[in-house]
């Protein structure tokens, strides 16, 4: 006697319809008849399978190891590894099928996307000045020779120069002369 005729021998003595065992178990009423005719394949795997008959042995009020050792004798082939079943189940990814790209290989990927940007924005503003240094020169101003004489409305002269270049301002104020030299080093000023 099949575990399906047992489950439909039980069903009956206990005077249940498929569709009330279906509403106690929450087990679908197709599959239910698929159990019966001894089709387990349509419950997603052997453990709901497993499931669904230790569920059934409870509401029909027989022994659940009784129905659980014919479902194994029957259905189960060998005893397989906990990931081949959650493989079967579709819980898990089965373990011949690895990602194609790891985690590592993208975060060396990452880190070295970030070296390459903060060594190229590096190299980029230390060669900024370079290209502009030719146009930075030193203008000297000269003193007036120790024979003038300063005049008592003395205004400041101030050099224009371009934008580019750096501007001097050389006063004249007599015997104590002072130079200012005033220099950009990165760009206008």
């Amino acid at each position: 006697m099949s575990l399906g005729s047992i489950l439909k021998q039980a069903r009956k003595s206990a005077g249940v319809s498929i569709d009330s065992l279906s509403e106690r178990t929450s087990i679908r009423a197709t599959l239910l008849r698929d159990f019966e005719l001894d089709d387990f394949s349509k419950c997603g795997g052997d453990t709901y399978a497993r499931g669904h008959v230790r569920n059934l042995a409870h509401a029909l009020g027989v022994e659940p190891s009784v129905f659980l050792e014919r479902f194994d004798a029957e259905q189960l082939t060998a005893i397989r590894p906990m990931h081949e079943l959650l493989a079967e189940s579709k819980v898990t990814v089965p373990t011949h099928q690895k990602s194609k790209i790891s985690i590592k290989a993208l975060s060396m990927i990452s880190a070295s996307a970030v070296l390459l940007v903060v060594g190229g924005q590096i190299v980029y503003t230390n060669i900024q000045p370079a290209r502009n240094s030719a146009t930075n020169s030193v203008i000297a101003a000269t003193s007036p020779t120790p024979a003038s004489t300063p005049s008592p409305s003395v205004a400041p002269s101030t050099a224009v120069i371009e934008p580019s270049a750096p501007a001097v301002v050389a006063p004249t104020l007599g015997s104590g002369d002072v130079t200012v030299l005033v220099t950009a080093s990165r760009g206008a000023s």
